[in-house]
């Protein structure tokens, strides 16, 4: 039986109380590091604050998938909410923009289970969808005119540069490290 859709300006209350505490974390550990939230942070936001099955937050929650008016849903869905709420928005706004810019809008492979309690799933999830996320960086830059070699070298450096990083895809530098790259 499908459940009615919750009200569009207020977050899921159906949804676990630890995915805010799950969120406030993404948020404030991509804060702390100048990158972006990851897909595990923006599918919990989505999941928090889409208005039913018809809307562009739900698609994201649910496959990944950037539709085209789901900038205009964010702004709308946070907009009349508490601060705290708006820095969801922003956060999943800087999300959606960064996968635009690459070209990476289509729906991502074992999307649900990045959210999975289950350690293993939600690692191979995010591998899967950091693979997606260079492949179609790949695409772009050859569609740029970029060499296909040098576009794999570009990504495999960035690959390199981040290795020894706790969270590659936050782009945070290890503890105590000050630099913004890792002496080679």
């Amino acid at each position: 039986m499908e459940r009615p859709p919750h009200n569009q300006h207020e977050p899921d209350p159906e949804l676990p109380a630890d995915d805010e505490a799950r969120i406030t974390r993404g948020i404030a550990e991509a804060m702390a590091s100048s990158g972006l939230i990851d897909d595990a942070t923006a599918r919990r936001i989505a999941a928090r604050l889409h208005g039913g099955q018809d809307t562009a937050l739900c698609t994201l929650a649910s496959s990944g998938a950037l539709e085209d008016d789901l900038a205009i849903e964010i702004a709308d869905a946070t907009g009349a909410l508490p601060m705290t709420y708006e820095t969801w928005g922003d956060a999943l706004l800087d999300y959606v923009h960064d996968r635009t810019r690459a070209h990476d809008r289509g729906p991502r492979q074992a999307w649900d289970l990045l959210t999975s309690d289950d350690p293993t799933e939600a690692a191979q999830a995010a591998d899967n969808n950091q693979q997606q996320h260079r492949r179609a960086l790949f695409e772009r830059y050859v569609s740029l005119g970029i060499n296909p070699e040098d576009a794999i070298s570009a990504i495999e450096a960035d690959d390199l540069l981040h290795a020894d990083w706790p969270d590659a895809q936050s782009n945070a530098p290890p503890e105590g490290d000050t630099e913004q790259h890792p002496e080679n």
